[in-house]
């Protein structure tokens, strides 16, 4: 039986969780527990997956109308949210999370026993990354911030800190207000198109300011360079990405080799993480952690954290 434990939590992120940080991690998560795929299960799981890819049997990134995608789901998730007073994270759960459906855990398939896994797994990495790249945030704006999930996580961790975010789906600034009602503060909710010029310049964003993305930029595909280039030109006190790293895969290892495959088909971000080295070489960041996370769906994992700041 495998269970997420401050420890097993620790070892899919590569940083260890403090005593004094787990029953922070851990609040009004409910047990987290699977067990491992056997050989003959995970084979099969790897051919399903390769005739997938094979067959193109899902939206390539950039290749139609992606932003109805986001207008329907995140449209959903507001109606459903209005019917409540009390914004948690079970109302701001997005869609495409789904219950006892295999999964990446620690470089093996694993199959849920408790009721959404990858969802609360996940919460607990959000916030220990919050938690550990972003310790002392007064100003948190979240680029790409769907349902407005972190940003409910980050007023719990961060108290009287000011947030902000976008997303280029009006349902969004929809789920922010209702958001922003229910824990009796104002969230500024901003539409933003990563690839249109207006809108940047009157981003919320000073030298105390903090970044974050999660799995936002792995829909930009190939067109990462140009916004991280104007995220470093803003010049924030700090970026945290949690997002799907290419270059983070061990491509010798069946499970990696097929999710890297999986990746490059579907479009997801490309060039991310040389760009930033990149920059760091140029001498305009400084990253600070990279660290692969061993968790995911089916296809890939998502949830690989990076941190950078700007060069002072």
């Amino acid at each position: 039986m495998i269970r997420v434990t401050p420890h097993t939590l620790g070892t899919l992120t590569g940083v260890e969780v403090k005593a004094d940080q787990q029953a922070i991690l851990f609040a009004d998560l409910p047990s987290m527990t699977a067990e491992p795929l056997s050989d003959a299960e995970t084979t099969r799981h790897l051919a399903e997956i390769d005739d997938i890819i094979r067959t193109k049997r899902f939206r390539v990134i950039g290749a139609g109308d992606d932003r109805s995608v986001w207008d329907r789901g995140w449209g959903e998730v507001a109606d459903a949210t209005r019917q409540t007073d009390h914004v948690t994270i079970e109302t701001l759960k997005p869609q495409y999370f789904h219950n006892e459906v295999p999964l990446r855990f620690d470089g093996r398939y694993v199959r849920p026993t408790s009721d959404y896994f990858e969802y609360y797994a996940g919460i607990a990495i959000r916030r220990q990354a919050m938690l550990t790249y972003l310790n002392g945030c007064s100003s948190l704006l979240e680029l790409g911030c769907g349902t407005g999930l972190n940003l409910l996580l980050a007023a719990e961790l961060f108290g009287g800190a000011r947030l902000a975010g976008t997303d280029w789906a009006r349902p969004t600034l929809d789920l922010l207000g209702h958001l922003g009602r229910s824990l009796g503060r104002g969230i500024d909710g901003r539409l933003l198109d990563f690839f249109a010029d207006d809108g940047w310049a009157s981003l919320p964003i000073t030298p105390e300011t903090d970044i974050l993305t999660c799995h936002a930029l792995e829909q930009v595909g190939d067109r990462v360079g140009p916004v991280l280039d104007r995220l470093i030109a803003s010049a924030p006190r700090r970026c945290l990405h949690l997002e799907p790293v290419l270059e983070f895969y061990d491509q010798t290892a069946p499970l990696d080799a097929i999710a890297a495959r999986y990746h490059q088909t579907r479009g997801y971000l490309a060039a991310f993480w040389p760009h930033l080295q990149a920059a760091e070489a140029a001498g305009r960041i400084r990253i600070l952690a990279a660290k692969r996370v061993k968790l995911g769906n089916l296809y890939h994992e998502a949830y690989s954290t990076v941190v950078w700041e700007p060069a002072r």
